[in-house]
């Protein structure tokens, strides 16, 4: 066929030319953290429209607490009843996958998961505990920006981030990029650790997650029942950033944008989806719980990190300032899929989310990359076919107009029909129950040290004109949920899950 001629060719027009291992470790362009067929580029794979993107609301327009107006509700009471019964049969017959092991697995991998779980609170003006540079008598870290994000870099990696970049909120436009309010898990608005309120939530309306989603209720007083009091977020012309009980304040000069991502088990997640609408095992998400749960532990100890060094680290997890997609995309991370999360070189799909942080410290922004990913999501249809709710987009082309206001605008992208995600989530019996099935089914979702996988990798990179080979080859290779969820158990797993082997080359393959 020739590929290889192919792929080794193009290896000679793109891999940076260096003639020793001084000039690699001295050059700004050597990233180690993706693999050389990633090439960086000035703009997105995706189309980018600033006159159409908006800042979007996640409160009112988000499905998860906006089921209503995109589900029927005598449709979702019927959903809801149906994996209430679901959920019931499976527990009392110890169907593989659906039984009490697989439930104490979810609940135990969760833990940290504090926005529906309350474990503990996440701070957005970062963790009153720990101590400024001054509380410990010491001057604060002052490095070049080039150094200030090796350091994060490298401490970003041990904390448990797979990946990290940087990006800069260049100008009005790029403040569309956070939400006008988001999920907001946050303890008390307070820095003071003897404050007697630390540990109690606010009063006003909050929103807590119920067996049908979340909605809105009075507020409770008692940390730890997953209450989110909704407080609007906003640019102001002020020196340090601050909170009250209606609002949080980015400071205009606070430019930089941490991103992070953090890895999910890939064999487990494989043990979660089916083929058949409304059906599924809930021991495969704990391999979602338990990334989420390290997601919130990342953040807890990036924030401690960052404040020791002197510097603010604003966040807020998964969901709380901004359309994380977004922002990796633009730092480098990963590329736009039809599935709508971003894929990442390396680790494809095996993401759970991402992570931003809104910082004073210089950092040197990393690029946008191309490898080749999102331009073979446009032949490829894997995720919308494995998909039992036609969620996913068919369409041969991404489009700029979308599906209902549950979407954002301003990238021409292939548009997520959410609500019929949703109702999967609603018959499962568990409203944070995913089925994963677009996830499990795409290529770039395999194993980062396979030969044949990294080769294919490196060919759509370089050369797009075998994307339709690869993606009817990859028909044949079998991706998608495994059979025997009772299989895992019996596994020789890594200490902690993918956790342990993110970043080395030492990991043996998913497959």
């Amino acid at each position: 066929l020739g590929l290889t001629g192919a792929s080794l060719s193009a290896i000679g027009a793109t891999s940076p030319l260096f003639h020793d291992l001084d000039e690699v470790m001295s050059s700004d362009t050597a990233r180690t953290k993706q693999p050389w067929w990633v090439k960086e580029v000035d703009k997105p794979t995706v189309e980018i429209d600033f006159k159409l993107t908006e800042r979007y609301d996640q409160i009112s327009r988000l499905i998860y607490y906006n089921q209503p107006k995109y589900v029927d509700p005598a449709e979702i009471a019927d959903l809801t009843k149906q994996g209430q019964d679901n959920f019931k049969k499976h527990m009392a017959a110890g169907d593989p996958g659906q039984d009490i092991k697989g439930l104490a697995l979810c609940e135990g991998g969760v833990f940290g998961w504090s926005s529906s779980h309350g474990d503990f609170p996440e701070y957005f003006l970062g963790d009153p505990f720990a101590k400024t540079p001054e509380e410990w008598g010491i001057s604060k870290w002052q490095g070049t920006p080039e150094e200030n994000s090796r350091v994060i870099t490298a401490a970003a990696k041990l904390f448990g981030a797979c990946i990290t970049g940087f990006a800069q909120i260049q100008n009005e436009d790029f403040k569309k990029y956070f939400f006008i309010r988001g999920r907001d898990f946050e303890g008390p608005v307070i820095d003071d650790p003897s404050d007697a309120r630390l540990g109690k939530s606010r009063p006003g309306n909050m929103l807590v997650s119920s067996g049908g989603g979340f909605s809105l209720v009075p507020a409770q007083y008692s940390f730890g029942t997953s209450a989110s009091p909704i407080r609007e977020l906003v640019f102001e012309d002020v020196d340090k950033p601050y909170s009250t009980d209606s609002k949080k304040v980015i400071p205009n000069s606070f430019k930089s944008v941490i991103v992070m991502a953090v890895p999910q088990d890939p064999y487990l997640t494989r043990l979660g989806p089916s083929a058949v609408p409304g059906d599924g095992r809930i021991t495969g998400f704990a391999a979602t719980g338990q990334s989420y749960g390290f997601l919130s532990i990342v953040q807890r100890r990036f924030q401690k990190f960052m404040k020791t060094l002197g510097y603010s680290c604003l966040g807020g997890g998964t969901g709380g300032l901004a359309p994380v997609t977004s922002w990796g995309v633009w730092s480098g991370l990963g590329e736009m899929n039809r599935m709508n999360p971003m894929l990442i070189p390396e680790w494809g799909t095996m993401i759970r989310s991402t992570i931003i942080f809104v910082s004073d410290i210089p950092i040197v922004p990393t690029k946008p990359i191309d490898a080749g990913m999102f331009r073979f999501c446009h032949t490829c249809r894997k995720c919308a076919e494995a998909c039992p709710y036609q969620a996913i987009s068919l369409e041969n082309e991404p489009t700029w107009e979308t599906h209902n206001a549950a979407n954002c605008s301003g990238a021409k992208k292939f548009f997520l029909k959410a609500e019929n995600c949703m109702k999967h989530r609603l018959v499962m019996g568990k409203d944070w129950l995913g089925c994963d099935n677009c996830m499990s089914s795409c290529p770039f979702g395999e194993g980062s040290t396979s030969f044949i996988h990294a080769f294919v990798k490196s060919t759509l990179a370089t050369t797009p004109v075998f994307d339709s080979f690869f993606y009817n080859m990859s028909k044949s290779f079998g991706y998608g949920h495994f059979a025997d969820p009772e299989e895992w158990w019996h596994g020789d797993h890594a200490v902690g899950g993918p956790i342990n082997t993110v970043g080395t080359r030492w990991h043996d393959s998913w497959t």
